[in-house]
C-alpha cells in the first residue's frame, strides 16, 4: 500500500506534463482558458503541500533555499516560454503555440527540477525530491507566468492595426 501513493503521484505528473507538451505543439486560441490549468495546478499543489507540511517543516535553511530556487526557476522559464511563444492571427482571433522551443524549455524545466531534487536531497533532506505538491506549484507558476506574458503580447498584437 505504501507504493500506491507515489505511483499515483507519478501518474498525475506524467499526465500533466504530457498534456502541457501536447498543448505546446498545437495552436490554441488566446483567452481565459490559458489560465485555467495553471490555477488548477496551483490549487492542487497548494493542497498537496499542506498535507506535506511535516516534511516542509523539517527543512533546513538550505532546503528552503532550494525550494525558493525551484519556484523561481519555474517563474523564469515561464517568462522565457511566454516571450518565445509563437503568435498568429487565426480565424478565431489570435492563436499561440510554444512549438519546438516550448518543448525544449519544458525539457530544461524538467532537467532543472531533477537537478534541484538532487541538490535538495543533499541539503534539505530526502523528502524534498518527492514532494508532488511542490512540483505542481512550480509547474503551475510556470504556466501562469507564461500565460500572462502570452496574454499581454496577444493584447498588444490585437491593438496593432492590420494592413492589407
Amino acid at each position: 500500500m505504501e507504493y500506491v501513493l507515489p505511483l499515483i503521484n507519478i501518474a498525475i505528473l506524467v499526465l500533466v506534463i504530457g498534456r502541457v507538451v501536447l498543448r505546446q505543439l498545437t495552436w490554441q486560441s488566446t483567452g481565459g482558458r490559458a489560465f485555467r490549468l495553471p490555477l488548477i495546478l496551483l490549487v492542487i499543489g497548494g493542497a498537496l503541500s499542506s498535507q506535506d507540511i511535516a516534511s516542509l517543516a523539517g527543512l533546513s535553511a538550505q532546503g528552503w533555499i532550494v525550494v525558493c530556487l525551484e519556484l523561481l526557476t519555474g517563474l523564469g522559464i515561464g517568462v522565457a516560454m511566454g516571450y518565445l511563444t509563437q503568435l498568429r492571427r487565426g480565424p478565431a482571433g489570435i492563436e499561440y503555440r510554444g512549438g519546438a522551443l516550448g518543448v525544449a524549455l519544458w525539457v530544461a524545466l524538467i532537467a532543472a527540477r531533477i537537478g534541484e531534487a538532487v541538490i535538495g536531497q543533499h541539503f534539505g533532506g530526502p523528502a524534498l525530491g518527492q514532494l508532488t505538491g511542490l512540483i505542481l506549484l512550480m509547474v503551475g507558476l510556470n504556466r501562469l507566468t507564461a500565460a500572462a506574458v502570452v496574454s499581454r503580447r496577444a493584447n498588444a498584437m490585437s491593438l496593432t492595426p492590420q494592413y492589407a
